[in-house]
């Protein structure tokens, strides 16, 4: 019997975790030995709930006691008035709340260990919209999230997360000391003013329904007659819009050694089924290929090539009704690197954090493409549960992308567009939409 595959941290989303609201490591950094205003407490007066989260106290901060009053905080401030946000109407805080030496960039073991005075301060607080100024707030609030480098404010900035654990918006954007370098592009301050633009917006917009049981939508089948039937039954109600994913044993199906271990298929974004591939059953490999090379059923994937060589390759068929594609969809939608995971997207919109990272690691320590991982070593109903996420988030995925884009799936698909179930995105695109004007009729 295995263990629940998500963490209880990663579904939770009314209280931050018990154990990561001990404040044991506060001090442990030594910075609070330097500074007028050590151990700095949040301030503003919290009429509005948005928590403002920068990146340590400045020199004028640590002086007078109170986070953003300096040069960038007095820039900041002036563009929220502008946007009808007071900022000591809400709350300001810190990644660290005490000032380094030389207001020289905080360090990673530095933010850790405050850390856990800012998930005290969420707790307390309980804003709606958390807004991150730069590298320093991303790495403390997201990065326990991954457990991982989760890259800089670049890679963030602009993105509206419904995280889970928080029970916020997380609005990441650039610090306002880097908006007003005179060496900083002159689009950054653009940009900086719709992040904020976009940030104040979400105020009123509720954050989406959590369900705590994610593993409950996966159906997991492990004996050929059942995983034949459900394909079937594709067929049989007429279903023309699916996800598809494998869990393979390397990155390339050349070498012989190399298998299928598992496929998933999603018909909706709230169910998907997972199967071992059961090759030596005529009749699974006979509906199976049929699925698979079916123009008909079309197929969203994630970097559809992957799929559509371990087709070729391991089951002698050609991948048929291929339809869209998340990875080129992250692209259209955002060019920016780092941005086309399914990790990345499907916390970015959905405020899911990684399923089980343990699995990724054997799934992924390949030394080359033709090397073997240690897939086999798995849990086959932990591998089955990762698969059918993958199916299922590319799913949800494909609608919200093909939505943002404007690609037509009306025709396949009669369920809940993309925008039903992401609220962010459908409020700023609400916000974005040009305004129609009507054309006058020509005089004959």
């Amino acid at each position: 019997m295995t263990k629940g595959f998500f963490k209880s941290s990663q579904v939770r989303s009314k209280k931050i975790s018990k154990t990561n609201n001990s404040i044991a490591h506060c001090g442990s950094c030594k910075l609070y030995k330097q500074c007028k205003s050590p151990k700095m407490q949040p301030t503003g007066r919290g009429e509005i709930k948005i928590l403002h989260v920068a990146e340590a106290p400045g020199k004028n901060e640590d002086l007078k006691n109170e986070q953003l009053i300096g040069q960038a905080g007095q820039f900041y401030s002036k563009i929220l008035r502008k946007l009808g946000i007071e900022l000591n109407a809400c709350l300001k805080t810190n990644a660290i709340n005490c000032r380094p030496s030389k207001n020289r960039k905080p360090k990673t073991k530095e933010i850790d260990a405050c850390h856990p005075n800012l998930l005290k301060t969420i707790k307390e607080f309980q804003p709606h919209v958390i807004i991150a100024l730069g590298d320093c707030a991303v790495e403390s609030l997201i990065k326990p999230r991954f457990q991982e480098k989760v890259g800089g404010i670049t890679k963030w900035r602009g993105t509206v997360i419904p995280d889970r654990e928080y029970n916020a918006w997380i609005c990441p954007t650039f610090h306002p000391s880097y908006v007003m370098r005179d060496s900083s592009p002159e689009v950054v301050e653009r940009l900086f003013k719709d992040d904020l633009k976009h940030a104040i917006k979400m105020l009123d917009v509720p954050l989406p329904s959590f369900d705590e049981n994610e593993e409950s939508k996966i159906e997991i089948i492990k004996h050929p007659d059942e995983a034949t039937q459900w394909i079937r039954n594709l067929f049989n109600n007429n279903i023309t819009l699916t996800a598809f994913d494998y869990e393979t044993t390397g990155l390339k199906p050349q070498r012989t050694e190399q298998k299928i271990k598992t496929c998933s298929i999603s018909y909706g974004p709230d169910h998907a089924a997972a199967f071992p591939m059961f090759m030596d059953d005529f009749e699974f490999v006979d509906v199976l290929t049929h699925y698979l090379s079916t123009p008909r059923i079309k197929k969203i994937c994630a970097n559809m090539k992957y799929e559509r060589d371990w087709t070729h390759v391991k089951v002698g068929v050609p991948l048929n009704g291929l339809f869209y594609d998340t990875t080129i969809g992250a692209h259209f939608v955002d060019n920016r690197k780092g941005i086309t995971s399914l990790d990345y997207q499907n916390y970015a919109y959905f405020g899911i954090p990684p399923y089980d990272r343990h699995l990724k690691k054997l799934l992924k320590n390949s030394k080359g493409g033709n090397d073997l991982n240690d897939a086999d070593e798995i849990d086959l109903k932990e591998l089955l549960i990762y698969n059918g996420m993958d199916s299922m988030t590319e799913f949800r995925l494909g609608l919200v992308q093909m939505d943002i884009i404007g690609i037509d799936y009306s025709h396949l698909y009669e369920g809940k567009s993309g925008l039903d179930f992401c609220p962010q995105v459908k409020a700023i695109r609400k916000e974005q939409r040009p305004v129609k004007t009507k054309r006058k009729k020509k005089k004959k």
